[in-house]
This record gives structure tokens, C-alpha cells and sequence, in this order.
């Protein structure tokens, strides 16, 4: 699941990217909206296997969550908005090579 999250953020920057210019958001919108749906599909997943320990993950997701929007900020002042999905989805790659959740 972290391989396919990783490929459906470089996917929707490189789709994004290649739209034709236009004053219509929608066709963006609507590919920027896939690797939102793939990370909500992760984290359920992760709240499901591990029950007994969801309030950890949701202090956990919240953390990140604003940790994510600081990185952010910060980042966009060094990279475009484009380079950040995809350094993004190269790193959600190799987490999801090295990264094994325990059964």
C-alpha cells in the first residue's frame, strides 16, 4: 500500500503538470484529490489493525500533520510545489521498501 501511495503522488504532480493551461481548476482538482484518498485509505487500514493503539495513532497522525505543514512551508521557499510531490513519492518509495508493519 505505501508502494501505490508512493506512485499515486508522482503520478498526480506528472498528470497535474501536463494539463493544459486553462482557467478550469476541476481536472486538477480532481487528480489532487487521488493522493488524498490513498493516504485516508492507509490510515484507516493502519486504525483497523491496530485498535488497542489508536489513540497513539491519531496523536501520531495529528504530529505529523503539523510537522508536515511547517516541512512544508519551509520547503517551498527552496523547491516548486511540483518537486515537493515528487520528493515526496520517491521517499514514501523507499519507505515502502524498507518499511515493514509487524502482523
Amino acid at each position: 500500500l505505501l508502494l501505490l501511495l508512493s506512485v499515486t503522488y508522482s503520478l498526480a504532480g506528472i498528470v497535474i503538470a501536463s494539463l493544459t493551461t486553462s482557467h478550469i481548476i476541476w481536472p486538477r482538482a480532481a487528480v489532487a484529490v487521488v493522493p488524498f484518498v490513498v493516504t485516508g485509505l492507509f490510515v484507516a487500514l493502519l486504525f483497523e489493525r491496530y485498535t488497542a493503539r489508536s489513540g497513539f495513532l491519531y496523536a501520531a497522525d495529528l504530529l505529523g500533520a503539523a510537522g508536515g505543514l511547517v516541512i512544508a512551508l519551509l520547503l517551498l521557499n527552496i523547491w516548486s510545489p511540483f518537486t515537493i510531490v515528487y520528493v515526496l513519492g520517491v521517499l514514501i518509495a523507499v519507505l515502502a521498501l524498507f518499511f515493514d508493519l509487524p502482523e
